[in-house]
């Protein structure tokens, strides 16, 4: 996912209606409940997996952005300790080749 798309996200969940969303099952329908402080709406008709999916992105997504920037964040540490650590083994492979001269000598 590139940043251009997790800001469309972010964008999209900030700007939804806040929740708790719910979803209410008729004999022959369900529907996407939403409250809010000021008003109380019910979505379009839609099929039940359709509806608890919407219901369920809701949550789901501003915790699945957060949880991809903390693992994008680990990543970016890890690749500095690995270049670090890269950095430590050239340096003890130079002192081992210079060793190796040194003895060689002997």
């Amino acid at each position: 996912m590139t940043p251009a798309e997790r800001a469309r996200l972010a964008a999209l969940a900030e700007a939804a209606t806040p929740g708790p969303w719910e979803t209410d099952e008729r004999d022959d329908y369900t529907h996407v409940l939403v409250r809010s402080p000021r008003f109380f709406f019910v979505t379009r008709e839609a099929g039940r997996k359709d509806a608890a999916f919407i219901a369920a992105s809701r949550a789901a997504v501003p915790d699945l952005l957060a949880a991809l920037a903390d693992a994008e964040a680990e990543r970016a540490r890890l690749r500095e300790r690995v270049k670090l650590a890269e950095a430590m083994l050239a340096k003890l492979e130079a002192v081992a080749e210079a060793a190796r001269t040194a003895h060689a000598r002997i």
